[in-house]
């Protein structure tokens, strides 16, 4: 028979807390923790549910039966989490309820780490950035090229090359903004990339134009020295301030961010929906 660790929990209406030693669990473990619960007559013939979460994640609720113990979910014991909390839900007839509060239980970082990686932090979206620009100039390279051989239409090449520039500025403006907005710079990469994608539309567009143009060249330039400007003055924002990124894998969420703005992160759940802070 397998050795297990027994948690126990003491719940008094709707008030829960823990009741075994103060030695804290270690993270990473499997199918070892255990929770018991002892309930007072509030609880008596109720549906009883036990919920299991982190600062990231909820695990599904589990449906206790007559020895009102369960495994804790392995799901919150993984790192990088250092604490799981646990409360109680009871359901009984014509829609009675009662819950409990949240109590949590501190965990130990395990020496063991699992067989899943994470994916490494780049290419990152400023990266993606970077990348971007760098094939908006190729584009406007070959715009150039091909404008000095035609001579027709020469205002919508043009237009689109101020196309081109104006969207390079938002990129530009956008990475001046994170300077003032680390707090949120999950949503400033997301504008980042959008500005990035209307860059790269709009070159595109004008190499299009470009086989009937021949005035577009001083244009396609400044296109192409703006959206690098805009590139580079990304990447510095980004490393000067910091980023965080979340991306998923196998059903579950994981963020990846830089030590600059570990101490500024903050998760919080809100009526079911994970809430990131950044910056307090």
């Amino acid at each position: 028979m397998r050795a297990t660790r027994v948690l126990e929990f003491r719940v008094i209406g709707q008030n829960i807390e823990t009741s075994y030693d103060a030695d804290e669990p270690v993270n990473e473990a499997r199918r070892y923790l255990i929770s018991r619960f002892v309930v007072d007559e509030t609880w008596s013939g109720l549906r009883i549910e036990a919920l299991f979460s982190t600062h990231y994640l909820t695990a599904e609720p589990i449906v206790l039966d007559g020895t009102m113990t369960c495994e804790v979910p392995a799901v919150v014991q993984e790192k990088p989490a250092s604490e799981f909390f646990v409360s109680l839900v009871g359901y009984g007839e014509d829609g009675y309820r009662i819950t409990t509060k949240r109590v949590g239980v501190d965990m130990k970082q395990a020496g063991y780490t699992s067989g899943l990686t994470p994916r490494p932090p780049t290419p990152d979206v400023y990266d993606e950035i970077m990348r971007r620009a760098s094939e908006s100039e190729r584009i406007a390279n070959e715009a150039l090229e091909e404008a000095s051989r035609t001579g027709e239409f020469a205002e919508e090449a043009k237009d689109s090359a101020t196309q081109a520039e104006f969207a390079a500025h938002s990129a530009m403006q956008s990475s001046d903004s994170a300077t003032n907005s680390e707090r949120n710079a999950a949503v400033f990469s997301e504008v980042a990339e959008q500005s990035a994608e209307v860059a790269q539309k709009s070159a595109n567009d004008a190499r299009i134009l470009a086989d009937e143009a021949n005035n577009s060249a001083a244009n396609a330039r400044n296109a192409e020295a703006n959206a690098s400007d805009a590139a580079n003055r990304a990447e510095q924002v980004a490393i000067a301030n910091g980023y965080a990124e979340f991306y998923m894998k196998n059903g579950r969420t994981y963020l990846v961010r830089t030590e600059n703005i570990a101490e500024t992160l903050d998760f919080n759940l809100n009526n079911g929906r994970l809430v990131v802070k950044i910056g307090g």
